[in-house]
C-alpha cells in the first residue's frame, strides 16, 4: 500500500465515505491515514544498485509538539537508536543527529496547525564511498593477476564472468544493508509513536 492516498486508486474521502457506510469513523480513518509513513518512490539508479545513498521516511501525527512531549521524544529517540548523537528540543520541534559514521542517521519533528510531522533519514553516502572504493581495488587487484593469464577468449569470458559475479555480490551485499536500515527505521518509527501517543511517559510510570 502506497503511503501517499493521493497515488491509491481510492482518495481519502472516498476510503472516508466508504467507512461510514459500513459504520467506521472518518477521523479514525483519517488519523490512521496519517499515522502511514510516507516513502519516495525509488530511482531507477536505486533499483539497479539495489538501494539509494539517502533513506527517508516521513510520517504525520494529529498532536502538536509542548516542550514536555518533545523532550520525552528525544529521549526516546536516543534510546531506540543506542548511538551517540547530539539533539535538541522545545516546543517548537526536535532535532537529532547521531555521530558521523558509515551510516547517518537523523531525527526531526515539527508542528504545524495539521499536528507533527516527523522525518527519520539515513545518510549512507561515507559508507558508499568505502564500500565501492573496496570493490574497485579488489577488482583492479584481481584484474592485474587474472590478466597476465589470459591467452584465449575463454579466458577472457571467465575473467568477465568472475567481475560480474563480484558486482553481482555487491549489489546483493547493498541490497541487503538497504532492507536492514528500512527494519531499522521502522523499528525507530515505531517509538516515535508510541512516544508521541504517550508524551508524558505516564505509561512507563505505572
Amino acid at each position: 500500500m502506497e503511503a501517499d492516498a493521493t497515488s491509491s486508486s481510492l482518495s481519502l474521502t472516498e476510503i472516508k465515505a466508504i467507512g461510514t457506510e459500513v459504520g467506521i469513523d472518518p477521523a479514525l480513518i483519517e488519523r490512521a491515514a496519517r499515522l502511514i509513513p510516507r516513502h519516495r518512490p525509488k530511482s531507477v539508479a536505486e533499483r539497479l544498485v539495489g538501494g539509494p545513498l539517502r533513506h527517508s521516511v516521513d510520517a504525520q501525527f494529529p498532536d502538536t509538539l509542548t516542550q514536555e512531549s518533545a523532550t520525552h521524544l528525544l529521549s526516546a529517540v536516543r534510546a531506540e537508536t543506542g548511538k551517540q548523537g547530539q539533539g535538541q528540543a522545545d516546543a517548537a520541534g526536535m532535532s537529532w543527529h547521531s555521530e558521523p559514521g558509515m551510516n547517518r542517521l537523523s531525527v526531526t519533528a515539527h508542528s504545524d496547525r495539521d499536528g507533527t510531522t516527523v522525518r527519520i533519514g539515513v545518510d549512507r553516502a561515507p559508507g558508499v564511498m568505502l564500500f565501492v572504493a573496496l570493490a574497485l581495488m579488489a577488482i583492479l587487484a584481481w584484474s592485474a593477476i587474472a590478466m597476465e593469464d589470459i591467452e584465449s577468449l575463454g579466458d577472457l569470458l571467465e575473467w568477465l564472468i568472475l567481475a560480474v559475479g563480484s558486482l553481482a555480490i555487491a549489489r546483493a551485499l547493498w541490497a541487503s544493508s538497504t532492507r536492514a536500515i528500512q527494519g531499522r527505521t521502522t523499528a525507530l518509527l515505531d517509538a516515535v509513536s508510541r512516544s508521541l501517543a504517550d508524551p508524558g511517559g505516564e505509561s512507563g510510570d505505572e
